[in-house]
């Protein structure tokens, strides 16, 4: 911890005393002990914060393998889309889908923007460093950005149901040709596992 290791020795059932008794210690003892939820939480004496061990669904790598398929089929998605007008839009040729179609795929270009300011936004917050601690600032102080960062995830979420929505009424009323619904669809299962990641790490 903070630069060297320590040892723990087992006093009782869950509970462990550092093996170091002199010296200023970060912690002096660790206790183990289940939440409400049954999942075992480790607490630390001192000024440190509470850890809990993951499931699996609840790791690292699943949580980045569905932001990152999302952001692929959502960013890809998009270019493609705009490409796709531009050239209409040169060719003078109009579209024959519903404006409904239009709105779908409205929907899913601001639930991109947003995405991409709530990770941008979270990385700077997240950066900020306090010199004095070597911890982000937000552990140590009320942070205005972090107030802001707060309310993204509220319209990443309703976009995403939006999207939900047009999905659903784009197979009802065949928008676009089979793989282009199959493709919307795909993207918003993506954006729902996204909005899963938030509603785990405690965003929504």
């Amino acid at each position: 911890m903070l630069g060297y290791p320590q040892q723990f020795i087992e006093i009782e059932p869950g509970v462990y005393d550092s093996r170091y008794t002199e010296g200023t210690l970060v912690i002096n003892r660790i206790v183990f002990v289940p939440d409400s939820e049954g999942r075992m939480m480790m607490c630390a004496e001192g000024p440190v914060f509470t850890t809990t061990i993951a499931p699996w669904y609840g790791s690292g790598a699943i949580m980045g393998l569905l932001i990152g398929v999302n952001l692929v089929l959502i960013l890809t998605a998009i270019a493609g889309w705009v490409y796709a007008a531009v050239g209409r839009l040169f060719r003078k040729d109009k579209s024959d889908a519903p404006k409904a179609a239009l709105v779908a795929r409205l929907a899913a270009i601001a639930y991109g923007i947003l995405i991409i300011l709530l990770l941008s936004r979270l990385v700077g917050v997240v950066s900020d460093i306090d010199p004095a601690y070597g911890v982000p600032r937000i552990f140590m102080e009320d942070s205005e950005a972090l107030s802001t960062l707060l309310l993204i995830p509220y319209l990443v979420a309703f976009t995403a149901s939006a999207m939900l929505a047009f999905a659903i009424l784009a197979w009802f009323n065949k928008f676009w040709t089979v793989g282009g619904r199959i493709h919307y669809t795909l993207i918003t299962l993506s954006c729902l596992g996204f909005i899963w990641v938030m509603l785990y790490s405690n965003f929504l």
